[in-house]
């Protein structure tokens, strides 16, 4: 106790019971590792510099849960505006996410916490010019016209870089 009466002790953060920089390291790895593995989101990714990506993620979630004050990088609304991403894709990757922490043994009443943290933000990520799009339905997410098949992911893609970044990831899903 201090001096007063009152007690010097701070409350912990929800940065640091689930485990500070380290355990957000090893989620962002892992979550993007689902995500790219996701045939309904692994178009959205493509061209994306996924390393500065999980850099941006780790500063972004360390921020949110209460940790350092470090994250750079452009708004949600201005990040995601143009993207044209549907509640689906966006329930989608909370999903992702939350299944990473428990994954990782996070308790349940912390995921839920981190969960509650990112709910809000779908009003700044979502479109609101997409309907709520699953597989079968066409994605606006890459340029040229992309579909999610049983076979897989078919369609035009915009560009031959794009074709080929998309062969790769046809690779990599069917692995």
């Amino acid at each position: 106790m201090g001096t007063s009466g009152q007690s010097t002790s701070r409350t912990r953060t929800l940065y640091e019971d689930i485990g500070g920089a380290e355990s957000i390291a090893v989620a962002v790895d892992r979550f993007y590792d689902r995500v790219l593995a996701d045939i309904d989101l692994a178009p959205s990714f493509i061209g994306v510099d996924i390393d500065q990506l999980r850099r941006l993620q780790r500063q972004f979630l360390a921020k949110l849960t209460g940790g350092p004050d470090e994250y750079r990088g452009r708004t949600m609304s201005d990040t995601h505006r143009d993207m044209m991403i549907t509640m689906y894709q966006f329930e989608r990757v909370v999903m992702h996410l939350r299944e990473t922490w428990l994954d990782l043994g996070v308790p349940d009443r912390l995921v839920d916490q981190v969960m509650a943290a990112i709910a809000p933000l779908s009003d700044d990520i979502v479109s609101k010019k997409t309907t709520n799009q699953k597989p079968g339905e066409k994605h606006a997410m890459v340029p040229g016209t992309l579909e999610v098949t049983p076979n897989g992911l078919e369609g035009q893609i915009g560009s031959r870089d794009d074709a080929a970044e998309m062969q790769d990831l046809r690779g990599q899903v069917a692995a």
